[in-house]
């Protein structure tokens, strides 16, 4: 047997011998993956050094893990799963204190977590996911070889304050130098991405996600995006999600328009980025330059697609209808569209692939 799985419903009257029976049985059968879903407190005596060395996967769903100082080394663990466990910051200290082989972590709705630190001692670790644990506040990476990191949730107030795009930029680089896919999200950026220094080497893969408040204000500059490009040599692909939902005040495209001449320019050429896909893409003027500035500095690009639809989940071709694009939205995005066709259009080149995705046939008639 190489792998047990066992999940309890939350009700399941289950006698504790019994059930720390099976657990011992399965991992004393060399089993290389455990996966759990309990509603109690995980076992943790159980597994031990003598006892787990063959484990490489542990996946624990619904239960509590309280893992204490004594908690022995798993050396051949290399992929750790929880989601949504009992455990706090000193237990998962325990167990990633003991797992030098350790290759991905993968951590959701932990919320008895508020200070997740990754030690050096991780030397393997190349993955690591955290998502929706509320109450976290600060996030300490240590791990030398970390290719993906993937964060989404709140603002760890502590590490990234309430500008994470900023803090990825400008902090990032020198704590996880050798990080290939960076995806980031979030809803309270207030400060524009700094020109730094520092620089992903290996990066080749971003995907930001911007929502809330803070990307319907004028003094946010989508231009400043650029600094991750710039920053990141061995760039490939790069996605821009902006989940917005109204008319833009900064719109390039009024009663005068904007005066095409007067579009800011950087001197800062890419020679790997091949792919850009800006979905909820919008009329802004510092987007609009952003767009512009990527298709006049990109020698390798083969693909460019900006939807100006809220995303492209959002359009269900079987039925050809946008379910959730308000009046607003639909009105925005003609501006949008035109924006494309005045600044963008003209300046693809003839090797670059563009695709533009707008709203569905029968929802451009209500914004006549």
């Amino acid at each position: 047997m190489e792998t047990f799985k066992l999940q309890l419903h939350p009700r399941a009257n289950i006698d504790a011998r019994c059930l720390d029976s099976w657990i011992q049985l399965a991992i004393k059968s060399s089993i290389k993956e455990l996966a759990l879903e309990l509603s109690c407190n995980f076992p943790c005596a159980l597994l031990s050094s003598e006892t787990g060395w063959s484990v490489e996967t542990l996946r624990f769903f619904s239960c509590a893990f309280r893992p204490t100082e004594t908690f022995g080394c798993l050396r051949r663990l290399t992929h750790v799963f929880l989601h949504p466990i009992l455990v706090n910051d000193e237990e998962l200290g325990h167990l990633l204190s003991n797992c030098f082989a350790l290759e991905k972590l993968e951590i959701l709705s932990c919320n008895e977590i508020f200070h997740l630190e990754i030690p050096s001692t991780l030397s393997k670790l190349s993955v690591l996911r955290v998502l929706g644990c509320k109450v976290l506040q600060a996030i300490e990476i240590n791990a030398p070889k970390l290719s993906t990191f993937h964060y989404g949730g709140a603002p760890v107030q502590n590490c990234f304050g309430n500008f994470m795009i900023c803090y990825a930029r400008t902090k990032l680089p020198f704590i996880a130098p050798n990080v290939v896919s960076l995806t980031l999200s979030s809803h309270t950026e207030t400060v524009n991405t700094p020109m730094v220094p520092g620089k992903f080497l290996h990066l080749k893969y971003l995907d930001i996600l911007l929502s809330g408040k803070m990307i319907f204000s004028p003094s946010y500059d989508f231009f400043s995006l650029i600094s991750f490009i710039s920053g990141s040599p061995a760039f490939e692909s790069f996605v821009l999600r902006l989940k917005q939902d109204g008319l833009r005040h900064d719109s390039i495209v009024g009663e005068s328009d904007g005066d095409p001449e007067d579009i800011r320019k950087v001197d800062c050429p890419h020679d790997h980025l091949k792919t850009v896909t800006i979905t909820g893409f919008c009329s802004s003027k510092s987007l609009v330059e952003l767009t512009i500035h990527i298709l006049e500095n990109t020698c390798s690009l083969k693909c460019l697609t900006l939807d100006t639809t809220r995303d492209n989940e959002s359009s269900f071709p079987m039925i050809d209808i946008c379910l959730t694009m308000s009046k607003e939205a639909l009105k925005e995005a003609q501006r949008s569209l035109k924006a494309i066709r005045r600044y963008i259009v003209g300046k693809v080149p003839l090797n670059v692939c563009l695709k533009v995705l707008e709203p569905c046939k029968r929802c451009q008639p209500d914004i006549i």
